[in-house]
């Protein structure tokens, strides 16, 4: 068997879905921060019917200060 080993530079892309991922688990692990974020979301939900980038901006202070903690 034959290993080779190489540097690897993540791109953006990997950064984002360790965030997302690490997002998703804090969400998993705290009710306390789920349940407002449902909350939010059925909120920008009714408030962005028509505009899918309204919701996604609303709601990332939310995300951010939850990949803070």
């Amino acid at each position: 068997m034959k290993i080779e080993l190489f540097d690897y530079e993540p791109t953006w892309l990997d950064k984002f879905e360790i965030e997302r991922i690490k997002f998703r688990d804090r969400l998993r692990g705290n009710r306390a921060l789920a349940d407002p974020y449902a909350q939010l979301k059925l909120s920008l939900a009714q408030n962005n019917r028509d505009n899918r980038e309204a919701f996604t901006r609303e709601k990332w202070p939310f995300i951010q200060n939850v990949l803070e903690l």
